[in-house]
């Protein structure tokens, strides 16, 4: 008897999978990373954290993770500050080309 799974259950799966695999990747501090995905604000990594306009830090400048803060977040040291990253948000340098991160067209050199 073959068991029939909706397809509903199967996409809940597959992004349950994405988070499990996200949440393995673990970083150590002094590692290099990027940011995965444009944030709309961040926040400082002061005692008394601030918000701050996300243009700050370029997505494709690395940054160096300082320390590891509550709630599954690093303090990650940007150009610009220090800034608190929800580990969802990061990728290891090695890990994310900036070709990946920011697709481009591939122009055929001109024809003479």
């Amino acid at each position: 008897m073959a068991v029939v799974i909706p397809a509903t259950a199967t996409i809940f799966f597959e992004h349950l999978l994405v988070d499990v695999i996200r949440s393995m990747v673990d970083f150590n501090p002094g590692d290099r990373v990027r940011l995965t995905t444009p944030l709309p604000y961040l926040k400082t990594a002061d005692v008394m954290p601030m918000l701050r306009p996300a243009d700050l830090v370029d997505p494709t400048e690395i940054g160096t993770l300082l320390e590891r803060r509550p709630g599954r977040r690093w303090a990650v040291q940007f150009e610009r500050g220090d800034f608190l990253i929800d580990h969802q948000n990061l990728a290891l340098a090695a890990q994310l080309s900036p070709e990946s991160s920011h697709p481009q067209t591939h122009q055929s050199p001109p024809s003479h």
